[in-house]
């Protein structure tokens, strides 16, 4: 069988300008944001796989990157990657705000995990000593900065071996938000009930922390190797469920679990292939029946899977390097490849320009596309061309 990663020829660039690394359900479909660096709001309806370009956000701005997201009712909200800010989409009214949470530390990787508890959101930064708490009245947002009982390290830079004892994941189980560390046995729950922390000791130390994820009692554990360990909170027990390690892969082999009722399915990384595990039996097996078409065409270096969004029945994950999305059920445990209906490369250019007006860039347009644009009628009404082109250009393409 020829992996999914040798069939990664170009693809149509319509399906490349439609990737994106997390989403959100709202009223049923899939809200989420391309893959940087055109950042356009697209929605996806789960049935029919089409996509809609949302033309009408008012105060989009498309130099925010996004990294986590949740969704709630009419709301979106959404973590920038750079920890700078939080953005709120309000879909009833379709306007934007942006707030300042100041939990920069690095370019990416800024958060370990981003819940929410009744109407409260709780973003737990990675590297700082301290977690945001975010609460809406009357459409305004009310921040609380809140210290962790430990990570009170403030280097210049993390990138050294002790950056290991920060918290890299988390998840939320009932009221409490459970965070765990990179490489080590420390681990911290957050009861949101309360606003207390507890500190805990774990009897096994987990190498390369990559994904936690709730279901049930557990909390089940993936380290970037290929391991899984299911953890029960309330007797403290952990035990290694899964070894997948003999899939080697510089910078990590797996990146996602996704848990259901029959089996777990461990999502590649920089590893090729996902591999399925049986609760009952506990035998692995390497998944194979990828639908007809399937490529992975992620930039070198990026995680196959990335972000994802759930509700009760399944989990939907994020097109961050495939051209189908991927839901999986959590009664069955059997997937479900959505094949996109993918707009054209001239409807995507027309979302670029409705919210790039006097930026538009060669390395995301053909030279031509750049020349074409410039006689688009949302840049012509506003005699935008002659700015981006100059002056004497512009005028000779208005001879043409």
């Amino acid at each position: 069988m020829i992996s999914p990663t040798e069939l990664c020829t170009k693809v149509q660039s319509s399906e490349k300008d439609t990737m994106f690394s997390i989403c959100s359900l709202i009223h049923g479909e899939i809200f989420a944001i391309t893959n940087i660096p055109r950042n356009l709001p697209i929605t996806i309806n789960i049935n029919s796989g089409k996509i809609g370009l949302l033309m009408d956000l008012e105060n989009y701005a498309p130099d925010f990157a996004p990294d986590m997201m949740l969704g709630d009712e009419d709301n979106i909200y959404v973590l920038e990657l750079s920890g700078h800010r939080l953005m709120h989409v309000s879909m009833l009214d379709r306007k934007i705000q942006y707030y300042q949470i100041n939990c920069h530390k690095e370019d990416w990787g800024n958060f370990a995990a981003f819940v929410q508890y009744r109407n409260t959101l709780y973003a737990f930064p990675t590297y700082l000593d301290k977690m945001v708490k975010i609460s809406f009245k009357s459409q305004n947002a009310q921040l609380a900065w809140r210290e962790y009982p430990i990570n009170k390290k403030n280097k210049e830079s993390i990138k050294q071996e002790d950056d290991l004892e920060y918290f890299i994941c988390g998840c939320q189980m009932g009221d409490k938000v459970w965070l765990f560390q990179r490489k080590g046995r420390l681990a911290v729950s957050y009861n949101m009930e309360s606003g207390t922390w507890e500190q805990y000791e774990m009897p096994l130390e987990i190498n390369d922390c990559a994904h936690t994820i709730s279901y049930g009692e557990q909390i089940y554990i993936l380290n970037a190797e290929g391991k899984v360990y299911a953890f029960e909170p309330q007797g403290m027990c952990l035990d290694e469920i899964a070894d997948c390690s003999d899939e080697k892969a510089d910078g990590g082999a797996f990146s996602r679990l996704a848990v259901t009722d029959k089996n777990i399915y461990l999502l590649p990384s920089l590893g090729s292939d996902i591999f399925i595990l049986d609760i009952n039996t506990r035998e692995i097996k390497r998944y194979e029946s990828y639908p007809e078409g399937f490529k992975y065409c992620a930039p070198e270096g990026w995680s196959k899977f990335h972000g994802y969004c759930e509700d009760e029945d399944h989990y939907y994950y994020a097109m961050r390097s495939m051209n189908f999305f991927l839901a999986i059920n959590k009664r069955s445990g059997k997937e479900r490849w959505i094949k996109l209906n993918f707009p054209t490369s001239r409807q995507y250019q027309d979302l670029y320009i409705k919210y790039n007006r006097s930026m538009l860039q060669e390395s995301l347009c053909s030279m031509k596309e750049v020349l074409d644009s410039l006689k688009h009628p949302i840049l012509d009404s506003e005699n935008i061309g002659s700015t981006i082109a100059g002056v004497k250009i512009w005028e000779q393409m208005s001879l043409d």
